[in-house]
């Protein structure tokens, strides 16, 4: 997982790779005794500068050591000496931010509001084929017996209400067109402040029978309302 994300915390790995905070806890204490991790915890300094690599980093993080990265690609069959670039999460200067903090732990967030679904695994800021926009997670399962693709928007509120509008309008089309072709089902899901999700209703428009839109407040973990095909659904 941190070959993708480059850095994460305990909650962001665990969310990603399906595994309790504890268990989290216990693999990466025992990686980093390999010197495959390193734990880097940002120091205050007097003028209260945050001591560490970018200015982002205010809380304590897990990275790949060299030697964990080559590991990593090599158990994906990538030959030595082959960089693969393309693994890497997309933005990846929005990383420790709480937006990206929020997409990370999407598969958590699901398994937590919904623990009759299956949620086989999720991607956090993957590129898609043929696709203009690019989801801030995407987690892959099964609910009500049918395969689905559960997709996530964390909701900017440095946006104006216009442009959330579009964008919703622009990014659902582009999920609902890929199901379609996959034959898979959509959650589109928003996670977001209220008047980001009142702006971004207007862009949900022609939902189709086997999509379902669910909206809950970003602030509220592991809530979300339930699943109704066609429809629109709140907290």
């Amino acid at each position: 997982m941190l070959a993708r994300t480059i850095t994460g915390d305990a909650q962001e790995i665990a969310s990603l790779s399906d595994l309790s905070e504890e268990k989290t806890h216990q693999y990466l204490a025992a990686l980093k005794d390999k010197h495959l991790v390193n734990h880097v915890i940002p120091v205050e300094e007097p003028s209260g500068e945050i001591n560490s690599p970018s200015k982002q980093d205010k809380e304590p993080f897990w990275s790949l050591e060299d030697r964990g990265l080559s590991l990593a690609l090599r158990s994906w069959g990538a030959p030595s000496g082959v960089e693969f670039t393309a693994r890497k999460e997309e933005q990846p200067h929005h990383a420790q931010t709480p937006h990206r903090h929020i997409s990370r732990r999407w598969p958590a967030w699901l398994r937590s509001a919904w623990p009759h679904a299956e949620i086989w695994t999720g991607w956090s800021e993957v590129r898609m084929p043929e696709m203009s926009v690019i989801p801030d997670c995407l987690a892959w399962g099964r609910i009500h017996g049918f395969e689905t693709l559960f997709w996530l928007e964390v909701g900017d509120e440095h946006k104006k209400k216009v442009h959330i509008e579009k964008i919703t309008r622009t990014r659902l089309y582009e999920a609902v067109r890929f199901c379609q072709k996959t034959g898979v089902r959509l959650v589109y899901a928003q996670l977001s402040m209220d008047w980001v999700e009142e702006a971004a209703r207007w862009g949900i428009t022609n939902l189709p029978a086997n999509a379902a839109v669910v909206m809950g407040s970003m602030h509220r973990f592991g809530e979300l309302p339930m699943v109704e095909w066609g429809a629109i659904s709140t907290l």
